[in-house]
């Protein structure tokens, strides 16, 4: 029996179908293996995936995922995977000083591409499935699906090297807002129901000036995973990834929260508090595999 995906299973009713997620590393603890989960993950739920490629390659990903048993190419030739690189993506021939129209011109074709998809799902007549679920295949670290769940997910890598086209503070929060506001589009089934489309989004938490608008994008996120580093070395460990989700209510005293996640040592909280639940996995990186172990849940009231 394969061994369980502990990842996978970190992930559960934390990241739904049609949220807003962002992935935060530093220059000590890239989260380029995350991304690369995460698109794994996606395939293998049968998501139409639109994957924004500003700084890790098609080949590397094809690469890494390749020693997964997951052939992106397959993917590609589907259509269940659209790769938009940094040449496909609007950015090619502006200048820094005429950043906005490079934003601009990006979202444009960021919500191109969501709509094809959507309406790939929906002539297609996939029912929208918003489990977000990973099926059993995927928690045994199995090949990725070729089918497709009517779920769309766009993960883009990464959104702070786009900073750098920003006119102003105002013009670069208006073009983040439209970025998770992709995540609001309705994919439609073929009963008509509304089908979310999940955002990714990768960022360096330590680039000076950054601080602000990191603070204002994970608050507009429902869901942030944050790569770090440990300090010291320690055996078979090089750091953690901590998994926090907004939004989840307490259900009762020492129970569990609504979405699934879990609510050990919870104690009572009001409905009106603003609840945020962590979990927690070490990690130990090696040239293409990671491993995932010790998972533990945290819960913390944000006020």
């Amino acid at each position: 029996m394969a061994a369980p995906d502990h990842f996978a299973l970190a992930l559960d009713g934390f990241i739904d179908a049609g949220s807003c997620v962002l992935v935060q590393d530093t220059m000590r603890a890239s989260a380029v293996f995350v991304m690369q989960a995460l698109l794994r993950r996606a395939l293998s739920q049968g998501d139409k995936v639109l994957l924004v490629a500003l700084e890790t390659s098609l080949e590397k990903y094809s690469y890494c995922l390749r020693k997964l048993g997951v052939n992106l190419q397959q993917h590609v030739d589907s259509r269940q995977l659209v790769v938009i690189g940094a040449g496909d993506a609007g950015l090619a021939g502006w200048s820094l000083e005429g950043g906005g129209d490079a934003l601009a011109a990006l979202h444009a074709r960021l919500a191109d591409a969501v709509r094809d998809a959507s309406s790939s799902s929906s002539s297609s007549g996939s029912e929208c499935d918003t489990s977000a679920t990973p099926r059993s295949d995927e928690r045994g670290g199995g090949a990725a699906s070729t089918g497709t769940s009517g779920r769309v997910t766009v993960l883009l890598d990464n959104v702070s090297a786009l900073s750098a086209y920003q006119d102003d503070a105002r013009s670069w929060l208006a073009f983040l807002q439209q970025l998770t506001a992709l995540g609001r589009h309705a994919v439609r089934g073929k009963h008509g129901d509304g089908c979310p489309t999940t955002v990714v989004l990768l960022a360096h938490g330590d680039v000076p000036g950054d601080e602000a608008w990191l603070r204002w994008l994970r608050h507009c996120c429902d869901a942030a995973l944050d790569v770090d580093a440990l300090d010291g070395k320690i055996a078979d460990i090089d750091g953690t990834v901590t998994v926090t989700r907004r939004g989840l209510q307490v259900v009762a005293a020492g129970g569990g929260c609504r979405g699934g996640a879990g609510g050990a040592g919870a104690g009572l909280v009001r409905r009106d508090e603003a609840l945020e639940v962590q979990r927690r996995l070490y990690f130990r990186a090696g040239e293409i595999s990671v491993k995932y172990f010790q998972a533990s849940d945290l819960m913390s009231v944000a006020r």
